[in-house]
């Protein structure tokens, strides 16, 4: 974070481990990094992948996310495609 008074929403985005949200930003902003930084929070947390929905509404998002949560899981996780 950048400091208690003015935290970085995407930092406080990735450390949370409650609740749902929704990452709406122009392109280019992180978004993709931001759900996936939040989605290995959430692994070393404890939480199972099979309790975690990722959505994306771009082919290329969809894919950098699936590859990256592949890589992150496949090693603790059965994975199938």
């Amino acid at each position: 974070m950048l400091n208690d008074q003015n935290p970085n929403p995407q930092d406080v985005l990735i450390d949370s481990t409650e609740g749902i949200y929704l990452v709406d930003a122009g392109a280019g902003t992180g978004k993709t990094y931001v759900i996936i930084s939040r989605y290995q929070n959430l692994i070393s947390k404890g939480i199972h992948p099979g309790k975690i929905l990722l959505v994306t509404f771009t082919t290329n998002a969809a894919a950098q996310m699936k590859e990256e949560v592949i890589a992150k899981v496949k090693s603790n996780f059965p994975v199938t495609e």
